[in-house]
């Protein structure tokens, strides 16, 4: 077996260079390097890490870690102790982020996987990824999207810049819709909407999106859903909002911008949230 490949080791002048006009000032040995990310608790010596600004224990937490790095608030600035470089920024935990995306985060390369199936009419840009075993129908996907191994992308779906979609998602299924006829048995209606998502939106593992009835289902630019969510016929989702775990949102209707919907709360269908509400954990919303 080969041995592991060792870890690029990285110094603050990275960090200077990710986090820019951000940074709002440095203390401590310039010349220690870093190697991975690690919680603040648990980090080792070529370790970077965080301390959340406002954290009760943020001093205590920077002053006993191990790692060589600590991005950390400026109310830390003048409270000396501790062998870490600090980094000082108004939210750590965002430039940790950033930090970590460009240095840690696996990227994955432009192309089509081989096993993967896609329509000769689809059109997808030169720098999208469509991982292995993934099926595309008619849909479009902009430049720099993310297709994990094993999802499904339907028919009249259109997908923009940068999105990411993980493994076992189904974007542009028929929506659950039907109508008793006089038997009391149930028809299904046709679904001949599309999925519309806009840059920047992130779907987890699991995720099952359907089409509009004759309408579109529309995802806002920057809206995140976690694993196992779904989001039913000529729903739209506005700008920035958040989807968790589990979450149901039921047909036509519409979360607002920036709202944050927790693990296990429902939306009933036609229901209007506005921008910048909290749903909490296990909520059903039947009013607007």
């Amino acid at each position: 077996m080969a041995p592991p490949s060792p870890r690029t080791a990285h110094g603050v002048d990275a960090i200077e260079r990710i986090l820019g006009e951000l940074v709002l000032g440095i203390d401590g040995d310039r010349s220690r390097t870093f190697t991975r990310p690690m919680p603040i608790s648990a980090a080792e010596p070529d370790a970077l890490t965080f301390a959340k600004k406002g954290h009760p224990s943020a001093f205590d937490l920077v002053s006993k870690t191990r790692a060589a790095c600590v991005l950390c608030g400026p109310e830390l600035k003048d409270r000396p102790g501790g062998d870490a470089l600090r980094v000082y920024v108004e939210n750590p935990r965002l430039a940790f982020a950033r930090v970590g995306r460009r240095l840690f985060a696996a990227s994955l390369p432009p192309g089509i996987h081989p096993s993967a199936v896609v329509h000769p009419e689809a059109e997808i840009d030169p720098t999208v990824h469509v991982g292995a075993h993934t099926y595309v129908g008619r849909a479009r996907i902009g430049a720099g999207t993310v297709l994990w191994p094993n999802v499904t992308i339907l028919d009249d779906v259109v997908i923009g810049r940068n999105v990411v979609v993980r493994s076992g998602s189904v974007i542009g299924t028929d929506g659950f819709g039907y109508e008793q006829n006089d038997d009391g048995a149930w028809e299904h209606l046709p679904h001949v909407g599309r999925v519309v998502i806009e840059d920047d939106v992130e779907l987890g593992a699991g995720v099952a999106i359907a089409r509009g009835t004759m309408g579109d289902t529309v995802l806002r630019r920057g809206v995140k859903l976690d694993n196992l969510v779904h989001i039913a016929h000529n729903v739209e989702i506005a700008a920035d909002a958040l989807v968790i775990a589990t979450a149901p949102v039921s047909g036509s209707a519409r979360v607002g911008a920036r709202t944050w919907v927790a693990p296990g709360a429902a939306i009933s269908d036609r229901v209007r949230v506005g921008d910048d509400v909290t749903v909490g954990l296990g909520a059903v919303v039947m009013k607007d």
